[in-house]
């Protein structure tokens, strides 16, 4: 579902990160600020306007309005949060940001 994604994540570090320079089949599972500078390139390329969706969908939810997102956009959680965050410093939504930075994070409860 997510093979784009994925690929543009790559293709991020392939052309952009420094790590591979010396090590090109360097792999890296966690989290860092790079991974995070890669998700967000991938969901640039793939995705539309999130945030004018996310603000359309009629649900009250904050979580049930990012999962719709997610199926609407075939896009993982953290890509839409990412691009979430993103527009709401674009367009100065305080209390969007304040939402996406206290549940970034946070793992899911099921």
């Amino acid at each position: 579902m997510y093979q784009y994604f994925i690929a543009w994540h790559e293709i991020y570090h392939m052309l952009f990160d420094q790590d591979l320079k010396d090590s090109p089949h360097k792999v890296n599972f966690d989290m860092e600020l790079n991974e995070r500078h890669a998700d967000y390139f991938a969901a640039k390329l793939l995705l539309g306007n999130v945030y004018d969706f996310f603000f359309s969908l009629d649900d009250e939810n904050f979580i049930d309005k990012v999962i719709r997102c997610m199926d609407v956009y075939k896009a993982p959680y953290k890509a839409i949060l990412i691009q979430l965050y993103q527009d709401s410093i674009k367009f100065n939504s305080k209390d969007l940001s304040k939402l996406i930075l206290s549940d970034f994070d946070n793992p899911p409860n099921d």
